[in-house]
């Protein structure tokens, strides 16, 4: 099978998963990643993309927020599964949002 094939039928898989609460053993995961440059005042629009592409998993870097400012982000059926904020320096940080009931 060519890599145009494999290519071809990856993205098959990913789109026959319907329900990101199910993951079939031979689906790929959803991974939704992006340099968000300010998180927190950019949640409505960050929920918008998700409502079109339902991912698993939410990556974003540069979220720009100290551990008690991201403890209180809120996302509709994610949750915040790990993160990193920087202690000294501003802006920075890596957040990682799960889907609620995404189960590996």
């Amino acid at each position: 099978m060519g890599r145009h094939q494999q290519e071809a039928g990856k993205i098959e898989k990913e789109q026959s998963i319907k329900d990101p609460n199910q993951v079939p053993g031979n689906a790929s995961i959803k991974v939704f990643h992006q340099n968000i440059r300010g998180l927190g005042n950019k949640t409505n629009e960050l929920y918008r993309h998700l409502q079109q592409d339902h991912p698993h998993i939410l990556c974003q870097t540069e979220h720009h927020l100290r551990e008690p400012e991201l403890q209180l982000i809120q996302l509709e059926d994610y949750s915040l599964g790990a993160s990193y904020c920087r202690k000294t320096f501003l802006k920075g940080g890596v957040s990682v949002f799960a889907h609620r009931n995404l189960k590996i």
